[in-house]
């Protein structure tokens, strides 16, 4: 039988990038309650802002932009509550919520410059 031709480490290299990106467009397809469910589970404390913010933070450690997480968060049962009482509150929540994930994330998994905020900025936003 023939010997199967060993694939190079860039080859490797390579289809493992492909594999990350195809994973990545798999887990982007998810509807924003989808995430919200997979994201959420097994997520337990007492505070709404700690919670909505590891679940933020989960899903951007895992490659969801900004949009797809502002969106997810639209199933957060805080959000739907503040709705009920104030649109610009829950718009408000939201946005402080993606950038708190954003100042979490470890430096080196950002890639665009604009997704920093400035330490005064994390500092309002410390839990």
């Amino acid at each position: 039988a023939p010997q199967p031709i060993p694939l190079s480490e860039p080859a490797k290299s390579s289809m493992r990038d492909d594999i990350e990106a195809y994973r990545q467009l798999q887990q982007q397809s998810l509807s924003p309650q989808a995430l919200w469910n997979k994201y959420s589970q097994g997520i337990e404390t007492n505070s709404p802002v700690r919670r909505s913010t590891t679940i933020a933070l989960a899903a951007m450690k895992d490659g969801h932009d900004e949009a797809a997480i502002a969106m997810m968060l639209e199933s957060d049962p805080e959000v739907l509550r503040l709705r009920q009482d104030s649109e610009i509150q829950a718009q408000k929540y939201v946005e402080a919520i993606v950038k708190g994930a954003i100042a979490r994330m470890p430096q080196q998994q950002i890639s665009q410059p604009e997704r920093f905020i400035s330490k005064q900025q994390s500092a309002d936003l410390e839990l």
